[in-house]
């Protein structure tokens, strides 16, 4: 019972989400903030206690969904997470929704994201059999040969003294690149 109360709160955090950006998109579009005292949408938002980011993506996922009608109305029933919702609104068209509502219904946030990250504008995307990959991180893969090696580790070695403290090789890459 408590699973699926749950699973409900979340549905429902979700559809509030879209009601809410399309609500800020109506007082934009009647242009009714400043008989409150405010200059926009996102600042009547803001004055009640919504965080400017969380009105903003609100606003643009209800704005992207406008011309989205499945997406929308997947929305707008709780059949897509929020969090999947507003990536794939990123790249979706009228003749792509279909698919990346499939994606969706399939597939998890993470899933999405990289799939969303890989797809261009109006493309149709396609389910990534790749290997998993941390999207927040990179593989960066050199062969040095033995006097690269030791000019390499002589640089750390120089780093670790100026810190004063060990410096990892990430570290050192970092500085190396910040210089």
């Amino acid at each position: 019972d408590l699973f699926e109360l749950t699973q409900r709160v979340i549905r429902t955090l979700g559809v509030s989400r879209l009601l809410l950006g399309r609500c800020l998109l109506t007082i934009d579009a009647i242009d009714v903030a400043g008989e409150v005292g405010c200059s926009g949408s996102i600042h009547f938002a803001g004055l009640h206690g919504i965080d400017h980011r969380e009105a903003r993506e609100a606003r643009r996922v209800s704005r992207c969904l406008e011309d989205l009608p499945q997406l929308r109305k997947a929305a707008e029933e709780g059949a897509i997470d929020w969090a999947s919702l507003r990536e794939i609104v990123r790249k979706a068209t009228p003749e792509t929704e279909e698919r990346w509502l499939q994606l969706a219904q399939n597939l998890n946030y993470r899933k999405i994201a990289r799939i969303v990250s890989r797809t261009r504008d109006g493309e149709m995307p396609i389910e990534d059999q790749g290997p998993e990959v941390d999207p927040v991180e990179t593989l960066i893969q050199c062969r040095l040969d033995m006097i690269r090696t030791r000019i390499m580790h002589e640089v750390m070695r120089k780093l670790s003294e100026d810190h004063g403290r060990p410096v990892s090789f990430t570290e050192h890459l970092e500085i190396l690149w910040a210089q």
